[in-house]
């Protein structure tokens, strides 16, 4: 049986590769043209753009899926507290909430395969907290690892599935609300860091070409392009700190 996605873990499609690669390559010229306009940077450094953005990228991109199947999850739990008050089992709620699922996200949906998985332990008999608890360690989510704790223990102890539910997926909701709110009051200065970071490199570009040969000296001397090195230093360090300072996580 398949044993489900390790979603700490973030594997890049030839498409992914090809498409970042592409744009640290793009990257590259931008950096070669601006701070060094030399074709020998550019032939040194676009192969090492070319890798390092998807790497860089990975990241990103598994945060954006764990957002996405934090939220996935938090509506299909919903799904299966209707179930439940309704009279099923957990285990065919758990059934008759895939339909649902994939009616509401569709085929490419990030937690449909999760229960498509746990239907099948159910079938061979396997105990629902134990594919939960499964689940929620391979999620990487606090959310999701605090809702299998709670199922856990409800399970074993006894309780009101349909209520422990709601109320779990109740504090989800409320954590998800007040990262969308942070999100937007964020979204404002992430802007004015994204104009910040690309006006000096449009002011360089500009001057070099309204005053050609004003900036040779930076091009063509040693101390030039040491200068011109610590600037690009400069620049990023500038970018890395502004996506620190705004990467707020509850």
């Amino acid at each position: 049986m398949n044993k489900g996605v390790d979603y700490s873990e973030y594997i890049l499609t030839p498409k992914d590769r090809l498409t970042y690669g592409l744009a640290g390559v793009a990257g590259a010229a931008v950096v070669a043209r601006i701070f060094y306009k030399s074709l020998m940077v550019f032939i040194i450094l676009a192969p090492v753009f070319a890798v390092i953005l998807p790497r860089l990228m990975r990241k990103s991109l598994k945060e954006k899926r764990l957002g996405r199947l934090s939220s996935e999850f938090k509506e299909a739990m919903s799904i299966v507290n209707g179930y439940l008050s309704a009279g099923y089992s957990v285990e065919n709620a758990f059934s008759a909430a895939i339909s649902p699922i994939k009616n509401q996200f569709g085929r490419d949906s990030v937690i449909l395969p999760e229960f498509v998985l746990i239907v099948k332990g159910l079938k061979i008999n396997k105990p629902i907290e134990e594919m939960l608890g499964d689940f929620a360690r391979r999620s990487g989510s606090t959310d999701i690892k605090s809702f299998a704790e709670v199922f856990q223990a409800a399970r074993h102890y006894g309780g009101n599935m349909a209520k422990i539910i709601e109320k779990t997926t109740g504090v989800i909701r409320e954590k998800m609300t007040i990262m969308e709110e942070i999100k937007t009051i964020t979204a404002a200065k992430k802007y004015e860091q994204k104009i910040m970071t690309v006006m000096p490199l449009c002011i360089v570009l500009y001057l070099d070409i309204a005053t050609p040969g004003f900036l040779d000296v930076m091009y063509e001397s040693l101390p030039g392009r040491v200068v011109m090195t610590l600037c690009l230093a400069a620049s990023v360090g500038a970018y890395m700190l502004s996506m620190k300072l705004l990467d707020i996580k509850l």
